[in-house]
Parts: C-alpha cells; structure tokens; sequence
C-alpha cells in the first residue's frame, strides 16, 4: 500500500513542476532538457504502477483500497494538466484501472473524467481550471 501512495505522490510533485513551469507568464523557466527529466520520472512511475497492477482488478491485494484511490487521482490529475501526455496506449492496465474507478459513483463525482479517449475532464469534474 505505502508503494503505491509513494508512487503517487512522487509523479503528483512531478506534473505539479512541469504543469507550474508551463504556466509561466514569460515561458517556461526551465529547459527542454529539464522537461525531458520529468517526462522520465512519470513515465518510471506508470511503469512501476503497470508492473505492480498486472492483470488485477485492484491496485493492492483483492479489494478497492487506498491504493486504488491513489492511482486514479494520479491518472486524472495527469490527463487534467498534461492533457497531451499519451500514456493510455503504453500503460493498459492503467487505462483499464482508470476506466473501472470512472465507473464508480463515488470515484467519478469527485475527480477528473478518465475516457479511454484521453484528454481533459470537464470544467467543474473535481479539479479547478487550469
């Protein structure tokens, strides 16, 4: 369980930094280089997530946890500030784990509409406007 919340909150601060860095008035302060960097630390911390799902319904053990809930708010808050990242083709188990907590009545009033289209979640789906 606490892999996942570290996982989570390890790509969360990432996106934080790259979607902060894009929103600058002047420009990004930062290089491509700098941009690449955090690409790859997202892309190592799906990677990490896909292996540990593997074909389970749940994200830790058999029954929806904490776990879970981390993983799909990284995945909304992913699609709602870096809508041009695709990672929905590269990460199946995810795209599948996103679209089962969608699903849900409590998951889905709260945080950012996964599609298996991608893109970002409607104004107003639990996160403000970018």
């Amino acid at each position: 369980m606490k892999r996942w919340e570290a996982l989570g909150d390890g790509i969360l601060d990432t996106i934080v930094g790259i979607s902060h860095d894009l929103r600058e008035k002047n420009g990004p302060l930062h290089s491509q280089e700098w941009h690449a960097k955090q690409q790859q630390k997202i892309d190592a911390g799906l990677a990490a997530m896909e292996r540990d799902l593997g074909e389970r319904e749940f994200c830790f053990r058999n029954d929806f946890s904490l776990a879970d809930i981390c993983c799909g708010v990284v995945l909304g808050y992913l699609d709602r500030s870096l809508p041009k990242l695709e990672w929905r083709s590269r990460y199946p188990g995810l795209r599948r784990r996103a679209e089962r907590l969608a699903a849900r009545e409590s998951f889905g009033k709260n945080s950012a509409q996964v599609t298996s289209q991608g893109g970002p979640a409607p104004t107003g789906a639990g996160y403000p406007d970018p």
